[in-house]
């Protein structure tokens, strides 16, 4: 697992081979990862449980991928 920083609700990253993402995030954040992916690059948008609520600027978290 690796810290990573998420701005805006997006993260994405380019890799080579994964087959599996870790996602590690605090239930503070009142978000859920919304993930799609390609053979060469996944991202990573984070959805607020509330509607009326947005999204943090910033957020840690921690990933794995595999």
């Amino acid at each position: 697992m690796h810290p990573c920083t998420v701005n805006n609700g997006f993260y994405q990253q380019d890799v080579d081979g994964a087959y599996l993402l870790r996602i590690q995030i605090s239930p503070d954040y009142n978000a859920y990862p919304l993930v799609s992916g390609h053979k060469s690059r996944f991202a990573v948008r984070f959805i607020p449980f509330d509607e009326s609520r947005a999204i943090a600027d910033s957020m840690s978290l921690r990933l794995a991928v595999c």
